[in-house]
């Protein structure tokens, strides 16, 4: 229980008290309770990952194993592997899986009345479908997720899923009120609205202030010691709102410390993000052959990577970085590339940025009949 407390909290601790717990348990051999195995075992997981120590999906299998072993599974479906297991794959970015497994921890969730794991489903689905691209979709989530909280008594507890889907979507003033008037005292919660206000303030161009925000999101994180970057997805933008007020050195060393941090974990996200955030070092530095050669490699990494609005930051730097070299009929292919993405996830305002050329053409559509 501690490791699962402290998963969200300390996590050099989490890590030693089920390492802990499973040393116990293998002292009892056969006589060990295969349910409690289960979830230390994913206590345990769930830790290592955060640690960025990449994803055991072999050791999930066993979690999962002895879970169906066990007399009775936990009470509460959210501690259960199926909701685990969607959670997992949701930060390596096997979104299918994530989405499988997430849709029948709900159905169970609904069958046996469990609200409150509702909740926690819930708002891993928004995620999902919000990476996915499926705005559409993640709205009808984040609908259900608010009349749930709602029917709990927590409605703070949508509130900052709500946040970070309007950040998304780049409503800015919005994000600014419910940020304001958010209880923050827990950690991870503070980060998030940090998080979510570094991203739009960086969407609209507003540096100093998505320097700000995004900086002590990431310290935020330092404190609780999570190592693996592509859990909560804030080092890229840290990074880009670094180069954004000119301070070179500090994104250098959180790019140098990025990169190695994704190398070791290997999740597609991390590794696309950290070559392009190298790809923006190298522009930022007229380095003409280094900045195009990493944002290839993120478009590599992209590939593996089924989150569009990720592909379309990437299309739009190496747009940036051609129109700067006088290749214009690469720079507009890239411009225009990122230029659909964005509409198509409806982020607007980056869907102002990619250049004046493109934002052009994209008036001149909506002048279309």
């Amino acid at each position: 229980m501690l490791a699962g407390w402290a998963g969200t909290h300390e996590l050099a601790g989490a890590l030693t008290s089920a390492e802990t717990a499973l040393e116990l348990l293998e002292e009892q051999g056969d006589n060990a309770d295969p349910g409690v195995a289960s979830f230390a075992l994913a206590n345990r997981i769930r830790a290592d990952l955060f640690l960025g120590n990449g994803f055991d999906e072999s050791a999930a299998n066993r979690a999962l194993e002895l879970e169906q072993a066990a007399h009775d599974p936990p009470a509460s479906v959210d501690d259960r592997m199926v909701y685990r297991l969607g959670q997992w794959f949701r930060y390596v970015d096997e979104l299918g899986p994530a989405r499988e497994h997430l849709s029948q921890a709900y159905r169970t969730a609904l069958d046996e009345g469990d609200e409150a794991s509702r909740l926690n489903i819930l708002l891993n689905q928004l995620l999902v479908e919000l990476w996915a691209g499926e705005v559409g979709v993640a709205e009808d989530v984040m609908s259900t997720l608010r009349e749930t909280a709602v029917h709990l008594g927590v409605p703070t507890a949508a509130e900052v899923w709500q946040t970070y889907l309007d950040a998304r979507l780049g409503k800015l003033e919005r994000v600014r009120e419910l940020a304001a008037e958010a209880e923050r005292e827990e950690p991870i919660v503070d980060m998030l609205y940090l998080r979510s206000l570094g991203i739009v303030e960086l969407a609209a161009g507003e540096r100093e202030a998505a320097d700000r925000d995004l900086e002590r999101a990431g310290r935020r994180l330092e404190e609780i010691g999570f190592r693996e970057p592509s859990v909560w997805r804030v080092e890229a933008d840290r990074i880009e709102a670094a180069v954004g007020v000119g301070d070179i050195p500090r994104a250098d060393l959180l790019t140098t410390r990025l990169e190695r941090q994704t190398e070791r974990s290997q999740i597609p996200w991390g590794l696309a993000a950290a070559a392009r955030c190298r790809g923006i070092l190298a522009a930022e530095r007229g380095d003409a052959e280094g900045a195009p050669a990493a944002l290839a490699r993120a478009l590599v990494a992209h590939e593996s990577c089924p989150v569009p609005f990720e592909r379309a930051r990437t299309l739009l730097v190496l747009g940036q970085v051609h129109g700067r070299a006088k290749r214009k009929r690469l720079a507009k292919e890239a411009l225009t590339a990122a230029l659909g993405i964005f509409e198509n996830v409806r982020s607007e305002l980056w869907a102002e940025r990619p250049a004046p050329n493109c934002n052009a053409s994209r008036r001149d559509r909506r002048r279309q009949p």
